[in-house]
């Protein structure tokens, strides 16, 4: 009878003690995340995000992998947080950088553990896990990817009840622009015989500038370059420059011994035209190079040749003509109700100032509608849309944006825009079943132990 007994205390304390480390997981919930949620950066600058956590309960031991995918990231630095050492316990913090793919696909990933050494309790609270410092090769857009993750308590045990929230950077390449005014279209039927105007071409997201170049088309029975000036922002700068109306064409090329970083669109040039007759064409930037850091960089060091956004010119009128240039969606991954950010490019090229409606699909399913969006003549906008994805199904869609045709427009295959990459939506994750069942045991495990001592302890009738 005291072996039943002791069997049965024995059995009930290790089903309670299971049941106290899964409910101990369960409440609070830790959340794993990057910080920030969104970086941003230039080719050839450098950035840094904190992988934090909140909530932490008895936490003596983590260890995880941080991957991405998109443009090139050099991994520079990889330092541990304050948590959960603190300064205060010895720490065994290790941390290796992969050239992928890993078995999940990632292009790089990190592999960082730590663990607490010599105290006999985790720690509870929140803090930084590690800091991680990247240098940008390419330019683009990429998830930073939190997985493999594994927190353990001074007892061994697997924590097992957290959220991951991810992170992305947006990489800004260097690039030129054509502008007049701040804007890229020259739509002005004033501009008649012998009129004349002037194009800013400017620069942006460079980091350490020390020379650029490029050359500046036009159609020459339509306009005749008559100045080009190139801007001093470059510390005693060598300048070549000059004009070829025969061809239609002007050319740039400045350098410097010492650099400069570019964030914000800084002009390197003006170029003044006058005009000869009445039509429309493209005023293209093109042949561009730059001399800057990742150029240097690279060995061999490599020619950088920038994208430019072009610009155009027209005095005819064009009447009504609404045109969506972007559509942008993240993060590229999300799990079923999590949000995504759309951003949406709609540009005025018409000559008149125009009322319409803008909206977002996914697939076919309409997300969202912008009303009354109203954009003068030659003038652009960047309009911000959230998809809720709850109830979403999982699987991989392309995001749209439709501008409604404007009265009078004939123009409309550029009212609408598909974004270039996917949108994944994933499943929410199973719930924890472990827990539920030992709920149950332990619930019928107690009824047992008390039905069995009501029944010893019962009077013996004589």
């Amino acid at each position: 009878m005291r072996k039943v007994i002791t069997l049965s205390c024995l059995l009930f304390m290790l089903v309670i003690s299971v049941l106290t480390l899964k409910v101990g997981n369960a409440s609070p919930l830790v959340v794993i995340y990057i910080d920030p949620i969104e970086s941003t950066a230039s080719q050839g600058a450098s950035f840094t995000v904190n992988i934090n956590i909140v909530g932490a309960i008895d936490l003596y031991s983590y260890e995880l992998r941080l991957g991405w995918y998109g443009p090139a990231l050099d991994v520079t630095g990889i330092t541990e947080g304050d948590f959960p050492g603190g300064g205060i316990y010895e720490t065994h913090f290790v941390s290796t950088f992969w050239n992928g793919p890993d078995p999940v696909g990632m292009n790089d990933y990190i592999y960082m553990y730590n663990s607490l050494r010599g105290v006999p309790t985790g720690v509870d609270g929140s803090g930084t896990l590690a800091q991680v410092t990247f240098l940008v090769e390419e330019t683009g857009e990429s998830g930073l990817q939190l997985y493999g993750v594994k927190l353990r308590n001074s007892f061994g045990f697997t924590i097992a009840n957290y959220v991951i929230e991810d992170g992305y950077v947006n990489v800004a390449a260097p690039k030129f622009h054509v502008t007049h005014y701040g804007v890229s279209s020259i739509i002005d039927p004033t501009l008649i015989l012998g009129e004349t105007f002037s194009i800013n071409i400017s620069l942006s997201d460079v980091t350490d500038l020390y020379g650029f170049g490029f050359r500046f088309g036009y159609d020459n029975l339509l306009l005749n370059a008559t100045n080009v000036f190139v801007t001093s922002f470059l510390a005693e700068p060598t300048v070549d420059k000059g004009i070829d109306n025969e061809l239609g064409f002007v050319w740039v090329y400045v350098n410097s011994s010492t650099s400069q970083s570019i964030s914000d669109e800084q002009t390197v040039a003006d170029v003044s035209f006058q005009v000869l007759g009445v039509g429309e064409c493209f005023l293209d930037v093109y042949n561009t190079t730059v001399d800057d850091r990742i150029s240097r960089l690279r060995s061999p060091p490599l020619e950088n040749n920038p994208p430019a956004d072009d610009g155009y010119f027209s005095n005819v009128p064009v009447g009504h003509d609404i045109t969506i240039t972007r559509v942008t969606a993240l993060p590229s991954i999300v799990t079923q109700g999590e949000a995504v950010s759309i951003n949406v490019t709609v540009m005025n090229v018409g000559e008149y100032d125009e009322t319409f409606d803008v909206t977002v699909y996914y697939d076919s399913e309409a997300i969202d509608t912008r009303t009354n969006v109203m954009l003068e003549s030659g003038s652009k906008e960047t309009l911000l849309f959230s998809w809720d994805t709850s109830g979403v199904a999982a699987d991989e869609y392309r995001i749209k944006a439709e501008a409604t045709v404007v009265e009078g427009e004939t123009k409309t295959a550029n009212n609408v825009r598909i974004s270039y990459s996917l949108t994944e939506v994933q499943e929410v994750p199973a719930p924890d079943v472990l827990l539920y069942v030992g709920v149950g045991i332990a619930a019928v495990v107690i009824v047992a132990v008390l039905v069995y001592f009501l029944k010893i302890r019962k009077p013996k009738t004589v």
